[in-house]
């Protein structure tokens, strides 16, 4: 059995041993693991940009020879029905050229535009695969390694012991990186294809292997069958009460939404990691693992 202010209460006296790092950590958890990729909007301020030279250069009045104003020694002629009458040789050549530029602006305009639409598609596939491969091997790594900090820190005595930030990449070179990325993968596939039947059973599963990442950061080469059964057996019973413990949460969150997420940098964040943290080993100790 277990109390939802006593494991906030440890989680706060860990973060106090180490405030900036626990803060650091949090932080890039935050940014690479608990948010999405947003799109940059510079691309369509390029677009339009573009859009209008191009409107520019097709202007038909830039074209037009009765526009066109030449300068002949210090005077420019703006009315060209003179100059045409007068140099009657510069009419047709200038006639002529203007109507085809005229002509071929609509298919210059077709070509930039599908090239610009080409570029923007492969650089929007790019970005995407990108983020894909990040999200298999990158940030569930970052995932464990940051749970194995907040471990650490609990673990740490009330001397403040520093805890070291370089465990955050710890799964990437503890001998277990390709079993830690199977793992993972499995868990956010099949919390996905639960997710496709109804809201509650993919919650509910959710729950069911919150431990995994934990485990994995304990037990490196823990096989998945086994972390899946372990964090199973770990939850029986306490899914609900692990719920209610997050729901706890929704008063700072609220502060961190009205702090413009200040707050959830500075405290908000570090406080839920570490509080789940405790939980976890609290969870471990009642299991004997």
């Amino acid at each position: 059995m277990w109390y939802r202010e006593e494991l906030k209460t440890r989680a706060k006296n860990a973060i106090g041993r180490n405030y900036w790092r626990c803060v650091l950590v949090a932080l890039v958890l935050m940014l690479f693991v608990s948010t999405d990729y947003n799109s940059n909007s510079s691309s369509s301020d390029n677009t339009s940009s573009s859009d209008t030279l191009l409107e520019d250069l097709y202007d038909p009045a830039l074209y037009d020879p009765d526009h066109i104003s030449i300068e002949i020694g210090d005077e420019a002629e703006a009315d060209t029905s003179g100059m045409f009458s007068e140099y009657g040789w510069m009419k047709y050549p200038l006639r002529i050229g203007s109507t085809l530029l005229y002509s071929t602006l609509p298919l210059v305009r077709g070509i930039w535009l599908l090239l610009q639409t080409a570029a923007g598609a492969l650089i929007t596939v790019g970005l995407v695969l990108v983020a894909l491969v990040c999200s298999i091997l990158v940030t569930p790594l970052l995932e464990i390694g940051g749970c194995r900090f907040f471990m650490d820190n609990a673990w740490a005595d009330s001397q403040r012991t520093p805890v070291r930030c370089d465990l955050l990449l710890s799964a990437f070179h503890n001998g277990s990186y390709w079993n830690a990325v199977a793992t993972q993968f499995r868990r956010k596939l099949f919390l996905f294809l639960w997710s496709l039947l109804f809201v509650i059973p993919g919650i509910v599963k959710s729950y069911e292997y919150c431990m995994i990442p934990y485990l994995l950061a304990d037990f490196p080469n823990l096989p998945p069958d086994e972390a899946f059964r372990i964090s199973q057996e770990m939850m029986d019973g306490n899914k609900w009460d692990t719920f209610v413990l997050d729901l706890s949460f929704l008063g700072w969150e609220l502060l961190s939404s009205v702090t413009l997420g200040i707050a959830g940098v500075l405290f908000v964040n570090p406080y839920q990691y570490a509080t789940k943290a405790e939980l976890y080993l609290v969870l471990k100790e009642q299991h004997r693992l």
